[in-house]
């Protein structure tokens, strides 16, 4: 971080502002030493006289200002702004910083796109600390749903023609209409079916194949069950709800 500079003299010859010097809080008298900006290889040496001063940012030199992280000689930081970074970058740019960290992590808010990303930070961005003191940080994390084990369905129909693909139908199977896509068994799930409108579906399936379906259902899926045993009685039917066993 460069210091901020005075203004210098000016220059009628190049007509700019010329020897802007490092601006020095008067309180460090007034003939103050300058601190490494200008300076090139010929740095201060911390180990020299008051060289600490300028080096260390004691009182936060070459301003002056008191009170916590500047009444010691401990080197001062700035926190860098770690939020919407990932846990891994964050870390990286603390550490960078000459600052250790801590990390817990929080599921509320988190989604599979912000998942690993920092959610806050305790001190905020651009706080002044002590070299190695700790920043906090707080990434999301997301756990992602399991597979649905209930839901409603709309209806039972093997009788629409061509909403069903490729799929043929034996006496024993049907087509289970259900609304949206995301809230739906596996294939290979065994399935009770309760609640529908005609009994004779209120019973347990195998779920053979499934498709997304625009047909009976807008945005809907369209599953292919299998009856665990006997035929079946009924084509139609609406309402109920589906649970894996």
């Amino acid at each position: 971080m460069s210091n901020p500079r005075d203004t210098g003299r000016y220059d009628a010859f190049t007509d700019s502002w010329i020897d802007q010097q490092i601006r020095v809080d008067f309180a460090w008298g007034n003939i103050p030493m300058q601190p490494d900006d200008d300076r090139g290889e010929n740095t201060l040496d911390p180990a020299l006289d008051s060289h600490i001063i300028a080096t260390s940012g004691y009182e936060n030199f070459p301003a002056f200002t008191t009170g916590a992280p500047f009444d010691d000689t401990t080197q001062n930081v700035t926190v860098p702004d770690v939020v919407g970074l990932t846990s891994a970058a964050a870390k990286s740019a603390i550490n960078d910083a000459g600052l250790n960290w801590s990390m817990t992590t929080s599921t509320d808010g988190a989604t599979a796109l912000n998942d690993d990303k920092i959610k806050s930070q305790s001190p905020v961005a651009d706080t002044v600390l002590n070299a190695e003191d700790t920043v906090s940080i707080v990434a999301y994390d997301y756990v992602a749903p399991g597979p649905a084990t209930t839901g409603p369905i709309s209806g039972f129909n093997r009788t629409i023609p061509g909403d069903v693909g490729p799929w043929s139908l034996n006496g024993n199977q049907s087509i289970m209409y259900l609304v949206g896509r995301t809230v739906r068994p596996t294939i290979g799930d065994y399935i009770t079916v309760s609640g529908s409108s005609d009994s004779s579906h209120n019973v347990i399936w195998l779920v053979s194949d499934m498709e997304n379906d625009d047909t009976y259902n807008t945005g809907g899926t369209a599953v292919k069950v299998t009856l665990n045993s006997g035929f079946i009685t009924q084509n139609t039917s609406s309402g109920g709800t589906w649970t894996k066993n």
